[in-house]
């Protein structure tokens, strides 16, 4: 009996200490489970805690700039964790030692190790694209402003050089602050300030200040020979008027090109597209003429027979009368204000001269020629 209940006794503690060594087997492979799923699980916190993974700086449906993150990116390195923990959990439920489990766990630790440094380094490199793509938009956006400033005539060359070399300058610093930004967050902040202030720059060049110049031909004066103002906002509040010196008339306003813009002698400049631009005007006139006749007779008051001729000579000019019959000679578009002497030469008869002017009404006259009679 006794030898019977001695061997009931070690058959229990045999089964007792086999279940005891299960536990213990179960316990060390379930501690280094617990062990890399800790290493996992910080390692996907580290992932999740990346500033830049994942993210790029685009334009929204708004055209505002925005730090766009595509969570697919996280997902897929959290996948490549958990695919090498599932592995080393493999391996530990497989292994028969507790060397073989520490073998296990050394491995799973190194093949996470390798990932979070592989993590790390699209870390690095999701910062570099995500710069690189924000200092692409600010080019971008400046050679869009640029190409507009480059249309604005208005502007002249130097205006225009300056404004581009500052849009140049601003894209320098822009990159600059790129390169120094934390997040991308702020990279599209950086962006999106740096388009506003070309978009400013532009739309302050579309309504820059220009002059409109105003230029008298000869014969005449203007009211006022410049206006400064802005051309899209800006707005002419009178006329520009032309008056005319003596003896001359208003013609018309025409521009640089010649193109006839106004007939009358008030002018007011008029938007053109929704602007003003930077033309020159000038105000033609032209010389007011008269036109008089002169009738040739001798002492008698008969008109001579023969055929005379009739100049109007003043200080830096002469004109010629034409006609002849019965003795009445024509001056025709001969500039008024002016000061001379008509003349007329007759074979025959002596050369005669009388004052005249075209001052004022411009009357015909008669003038009484003498026979020469020394036939000179």
């Amino acid at each position: 009996k006794a030898r019977e209940d001695g061997e009931g006794a070690l058959d229990v503690i045999e089964n007792a200490t086999e279940a005891a060594e299960d536990l213990a087997e179960s316990k060390c492979k379930q501690d280094a489970k617990d062990e890399l799923s800790k290493s996992a699980e910080f390692i996907i916190q580290d992932i999740d805690a990346f500033v830049w993974l994942g993210y790029t700086v685009k334009e929204n449906g708004s055209g505002a700039v925005i730090a766009y993150r595509d969570e697919a990116v996280i997902g897929e390195q959290k996948a490549v964790v958990s695919t090498a923990l599932y592995a080393a959990v493999t391996a530990i439920e497989a292994a028969e030692s507790s060397e073989a489990v520490d073998i296990a766990v050394t491995n799973g630790k190194a093949a996470m190790d390798s990932i979070e440094a592989a993590a790390e380094e699209a870390e690095a490199q999701a910062k570099s694209d995500c710069k690189d793509n924000a200092k692409k938009m600010i080019d971008s956006y400046a050679n869009d402003a640029i190409d507009k400033i480059q249309q604005m005539s208005w502007l002249g060359g130097e205006k225009m050089r300056s404004l581009i070399e500052t849009i140049h300058d601003q894209v320098d610093r822009g990159k600059q602050q790129i390169d120094n930004v934390a997040s991308p967050a702020k990279a599209a902040e950086e962006v999106g300030q740096k388009r506003s202030s070309f978009n400013q720059i532009v739309a302050n060049s579309e309504d820059a200040e220009i002059s409109i110049t105003f230029k008298a031909g000869e014969g005449g004066s203007v009211s006022n020979s410049e206006i400064k103002l802005r051309r899209k906002s800006g707005e002419i509040s009178e006329d520009i008027t032309a008056t005319p010196s003596p003896y001359y008339l208003f013609k018309n306003w025409t521009d640089e090109s010649g193109k006839v813009v106004s007939e009358s002698e008030a002018f007011r400049p008029q938007k053109e597209d929704g602007a003003f631009w930077a033309h020159t005007y000038t105000a033609n006139f032209e010389r007011e003429t008269a036109s008089f006749k002169v009738t040739v007779k001798d002492a008698a008051e008969y008109a001579i027979e023969k055929e005379a001729t009739v100049t109007f000579t003043t200080g830096d000019a002469t004109y010629e009368a034409t006609g002849g019959a019965g003795a009445v000679y024509t001056f025709s578009n001969v500039p008024k204000g002016l000061e001379g002497t008509i003349k007329v030469v007759a074979d025959g008869f002596e050369p005669k001269e009388e004052a005249y002017d075209t001052k004022g009404t411009c009357p015909d006259l008669v003038i009484h020629v003498y026979i020469d009679p020394y036939g000179l």
